[in-house]
């Protein structure tokens, strides 16, 4: 008999596709407020977004920034490196991205179909480092949110995956034994890494089939959400 009757999903990449989601919202952004007249190419624009916005998320991940800094800065950045330092466009940026990023709704392969199999026999929640009224809206216009009981997020906890309070707080928040608990999610570090310290048994979901796992074993690991019958 299965062991485990408590789920943490990880949400960005894990259930939510942050590529194709992100991508999708800076084209929108970009169109809109004309930023050719800045970079008449969207794809270079959006590498240079990716890479400061890519390392701002670590930098918060690592309590060296604030979320406000990663939120604005990140365009600030961006605009600087493209000669264009305007602060208060960089804020309109920020602003109309933060509302228009949780519109778009696609999803991880197979999601829906995972999480339809897995519903009728676990408790299921979400644990993320995200912002919280930008992982709500995200979970509900994507049509997932009825799946989870607790969305657990970094700001709540008052920590970051990979750290073990985040892992704490979410076994208070839903009044799970760790030993019935496992965690899924595609982040080697903050999921894997942040579970196993905390004691919980996890699933890499490594669809890129990535070998660098800095010496981290998972319980489990899969490349397609499917695999996860075979487990669960």
């Amino acid at each position: 008999m299965n062991k485990y009757s408590n789920i943490l999903f990880d949400f960005d990449r894990t259930l939510w596709d942050v590529d194709t989601n992100q991508k999708n919202a800076q084209r929108f952004v970009y169109d809109k407020y004309g930023l050719f007249s800045i970079c008449n190419d969207f794809e270079l624009f959006y590498n240079i977004y990716l890479e400061i916005n890519d390392r701002l998320w670590l930098e918060y991940r690592d309590g060296k920034v604030s979320r406000e800094h990663l939120r604005n800065h990140r365009f600030v950045e961006t605009l600087q490196r493209l000669d264009n330092p305007d602060p208060a466009l960089a804020r309109t940026l920020s602003n109309e991205y933060i509302n228009v990023a949780p519109s778009f709704n696609s999803t991880i392969p197979y999601s829906r179909e995972i999480l339809e199999y897995l519903d009728p026999k676990y408790d299921m929640h979400i644990i993320t480092n995200g912002f919280n009224e930008v992982q709500h809206l995200k979970l509900r216009n994507c049509g997932l949110d009825v799946f989870f009981g607790e969305i657990i997020t970094s700001e709540d906890a008052g920590a970051n995956k990979p750290h073990p309070a985040i892992f704490e707080y979410a076994m208070e928040k839903t009044g799970a034994e760790k030993h019935e608990t496992i965690v899924i999610g595609d982040d080697i570090e903050n999921d894997i890494l942040g579970g196993m310290n905390a004691g919980i048994d996890t699933v890499y979901f490594n669809p890129h089939k990535n070998t660098d796992r800095h010496g981290i074993k998972p319980t489990y690991e899969i490349s397609c959400l499917r695999e996860l019958r075979d487990i669960l």
